[in-house]
């Protein structure tokens, strides 16, 4: 973990290492966000070689609040690249907390997914272009924010839990010096000062959220809606969850998650969300060619899982 000698060196470490960060958001990160005991390093003679940091959060999944970690921040020394230190800081961070659930910033997915990380958040980007009446107005009201929050996550699964405090003591003041926030009565978006893209949109309906999309000619919007043609764009990936219970829990499950492995005890039957991998051992044998090299390891060795995991149903 960081001390109070180590700030420097890692505010330094981060403002060369992300380029979509200036000193006003380091700033607040590290003066409102920045907690040393959620901080990790890997130093040699006082130098930091990597480092990574985890904020948790409170999330809804399967219709449950949970906490997870969210993983950001990951970097290393350039003088130090291509060494292997972010390997071993990062298995040394998912081992001792090996119980916990953690999200990852990813730049490159293909390194994380060695980890048994996985594809877990995306999101559409696509081009929007005006087709009527602008409706909407500049809004920084916290509680109207929230209240169209709310609406819109309640059909979804995997959504951050968010209150006032989120967007009076975050959201509103981190994003305000490089966006800004338009509402009308059923939607929010959040653009970029230079108007080349919506970074966030929340809506009751659709026909809300276009009557804000409205007050630009054209516009790329990243969402879950897309206008015409879209890319699918990486966001987030998620450490594999081990589930344990009995088929009649497994079977409750109104959406089973796919970077969730569930162990049914009483049938000796792996999932991978809603896919049967095979009961007992034949679940590793059968269907390997569908599993990770890092999936048929744990599911080779799921007696020891299902005695070291408390995670149930």
């Amino acid at each position: 973990n960081a001390n109070e000698d180590d700030l420097p060196m890692i505010k330094k470490l981060w403002l060369e290492s992300f380029e979509d960060e200036d000193v006003h958001s380091s700033n607040f990160y590290f003066d409102y966000l920045y907690d040393p005991k959620n901080t990790f390093l890997l130093k040699v003679n006082d130098e930091i070689l990597s480092m990574l940091q985890i904020r948790y959060m409170d999330i809804m999944k399967d219709h449950e609040k949970i906490n997870v970690g969210l993983i950001f921040g990951v970097a290393t020394n350039q003088k130090y690249q291509g060494c292997g230190y972010m390997k071993t800081l990062l298995n040394h961070v998912l081992k001792k907390y090996s119980e916990n659930i953690f999200l990852i910033q990813a730049y490159n997915w293909d390194i994380y997914q060695s980890f048994g990380f996985k594809e877990a958040y995306t999101y559409k980007q696509s081009l929007f272009e005006s087709r009527g009446e602008y409706n909407g107005d500049v809004c920084y009201d916290s509680k109207h924010l929230l209240s169209i929050y709310k609406d819109y996550v309640m059909d979804k699964d995997g959504y951050r839990i968010r209150d006032e405090k989120y967007y009076d003591e975050f959201f509103i003041p981190y994003y305000k010096p490089y966006y800004e926030i338009y509402a009308n009565q059923d939607a929010y978006i959040v653009v970029d000062k230079e108007y080349s893209y919506i970074f966030e949109c929340i809506y009751r309906n659709e026909e809300a959220l276009i009557s804000l999309l409205n007050r630009f000619e054209k516009i790329i919007v990243n969402g879950d809606l897309a206008f015409g043609e879209y890319k699918k764009c990486h966001m987030l990936m998620a450490n594999v969850l081990f589930k344990i219970g009995t088929r009649a829990q497994f079977d409750a499950i109104v959406t089973k998650s796919e970077t969730t492995l569930y162990w049914l005890n009483d049938t000796q039957e792996p999932y991978k969300g809603n896919v049967l991998f095979g009961t007992g051992a034949l679940a590793t044998q059968s269907a390997a060619g569908l599993l990770s090299k890092e999936d048929k390891k744990k599911l080779d060795t799921v007696d020891k899982i299902c005695t070291t995991v408390e995670v149930n149903f």
